[in-house]
């Protein structure tokens, strides 16, 4: 599996970031980004990440009170130009 060595200490983050982590490693790559919305509605974004060509996909979905609360605090005039 890809979990072994350095990125074995992803199976015990507790309240560690996945991004600290992860991004420590020098041989990392990284694919091309993928963003994409469900069926539900909900927008999320992808990742697929080498480390010594061993892959581990990263998905992130963000749920739609974020998205709320991200654009209540954007400038009114920023919301009237998305609309």
């Amino acid at each position: 599996g890809s979990l072994r060595g350095n990125l074995r200490q992803l199976t015990v983050l507790d309240d560690t970031p996945l991004g600290a982590v992860i991004f420590r490693q020098r041989r990392l790559r990284r694919s091309t980004m993928e963003i994409a919305r469900s069926a539900g509605g909900i927008w999320g974004r992808r990742s697929l990440f080498l480390f010594r060509n061993r892959p581990l996909l990263v998905a992130e979905y963000f749920l739609p009170a974020l998205l709320q609360q991200i654009r209540a605090s954007e400038p009114s005039d920023r919301r009237d130009q998305e609309s």
